[in-house]
């Protein structure tokens, strides 16, 4: 008779849960940076600005990577059975959600520059 291959202990999974979620946190946030910065600069053009708007890039392109991170990373441990296709879907709801979100404020900013 064959012996069962030995259980994973408590530690490793959480472990493994973790690096995962800490993967994919990386994943979202990289993703909600990128379409920060699109999103920056397509709003640039959209809306007639001053130059002094661009220095907005300093504060949305690291706060949608820390917001992406935290939520991608905590809905990976939220739903750890999730599979990558549930987790691009959700990424990618995330990075639309985070582009309408910087063109509708490059739009308030817009409207009242005195041009």
């Amino acid at each position: 008779m064959s012996t069962p291959p030995p259980e994973e202990s408590f530690g490793l999974k959480l472990f493994g849960r973790v690096a995962v979620a800490i993967g994919w946190g990386f994943v979202g946030g990289i993703a909600l940076a990128v379409t920060a910065a699109g999103a920056d600069f397509a709003g640039l053009r959209l809306y007639n600005q001053s130059d002094s708007h661009y220095l907005s890039l300093l504060l949305y392109v690291p706060l949608a990577f820390v917001a992406g991170f935290g939520l991608t990373a905590g809905m990976r441990l939220t739903r750890p059975r999730w599979t990558p296709i549930q987790m691009f879907i959700a990424v990618t709801w995330f990075a639309a959600l985070c582009a309408v979100g910087i063109l509708q404020l490059n739009r308030w900013d817009s409207s009242y520059q005195v041009h």
